[in-house]
């Protein structure tokens, strides 16, 4: 225990002093001692976990940051797609449309060509 000894004698004196039953009192000395020799944390010991403790609480504070702008960047990617969906559906309604309208054009060329043709055919006939 070097500089931090128990004075065992005089801490049972005390308590004997005190009314304690010298038997009792020396019983907790006994159970002292042997929670002692286990160790008790020191002012130091204390001292050292709460660093650590407020370390780690740092480190927390700093991933729910960093999970927060993540968060953020997650939402402004959602918007975007959302934004890019409703584009998508926009350019397949104009795909639709253009290709109504193409086979309008293309059933009235083929209208005409068909017409022309047979006006040809009876003019060939026709001579």
């Amino acid at each position: 225990m070097g500089a931090n000894m128990l004075d065992t004698y005089t801490l049972v004196k005390r308590l004997t002093q005190a009314g304690v039953p010298e038997a009792q009192a020396e019983a907790h000395m006994a159970v002292f001692l042997d929670m002692s020799e286990r160790g008790f944390a020191t002012k130091g010991d204390i001292d050292g976990v709460e660093r650590h403790i407020y370390k780690i609480e740092e480190r927390l504070d700093n991933l729910e940051s960093r999970m927060g702008k993540l968060e953020t960047r997650m939402d402004n990617l959602e918007m975007r797609m959302g934004k890019l969906e409703m584009r998508m559906e926009g350019l397949s309604t104009q795909m639709t449309g253009l290709e109504t309208r193409l086979m309008v054009r293309l059933g009235g060329l083929i209208v005409t060509l068909m017409s022309a043709g047979f006006g040809l055919l009876e003019l060939t006939l026709a001579h």
